[in-house]
């Protein structure tokens, strides 16, 4: 073979692979989920507040903590926002109770785009729960996994989707 046909047999592969990358959908919630656009931005939007708060915020749920006349009581270790409130407030929409249906992990040609602080705030908003199926399941708890000594991105989006595929 010439060099010319192996220099457009190099080519012809390398287009090749750009039209496959290019099928790929890099997504928050999966394509076949029937959401609306605005109940998907709600969807995100509880991702990035989660994101933002403290993550002690996010485990121990201490939002909207009142005082006995009935006055919001400020937690001393800083801001700690509802991200469901928040959202539904500024969105003007929730799921309805439905599943966001999020993408952990990618699935195929289905890319996840949570980054991953966000996949680490959902999964201390569901700390509870999702401890509570590790151990029916014999897996390791999220404090382990969450360890800063212990992160392991790959591991954890796969714990995650699991998780979230069974709730």
């Amino acid at each position: 073979m010439s060099n010319l046909n192996k220099n457009r047999e190099k080519i012809s592969e390398a287009l090749q692979a750009a039209k496959e990358i290019t099928k790929l959908q890099k997504v928050y919630i999966h394509p076949n989920r029937k959401l609306s656009e605005k109940k998907k931005k709600f969807c995100r939007c509880v991702l990035h507040v989660a994101k933002n708060n403290p993550r002690w915020c996010n485990r121990e749920k201490t939002w909207n903590k009142k005082t006995l006349d009935g006055k919001i009581k400020k937690d001393p270790r800083g801001k700690c926002y509802h991200p469901y409130a928040t959202c539904a407030k500024s969105v003007g929409t929730t799921t309805g109770g439905k599943s966001c249906g999020y993408v952990f992990k990618n699935q195929g040609s289905i890319i996840s785009k949570i980054p991953l602080e966000e996949l680490i705030a959902y999964a201390l908003l569901n700390y509870d729960l999702i401890n509570k199926w590790a151990s029916e399941k014999n897996l390791p708890d999220l404090g382990t996994i969450l360890s800063k000594d212990n992160l392991d991105e790959f591991f954890l989006r796969g714990y995650l989707s699991d998780w979230y595929s069974k709730k």
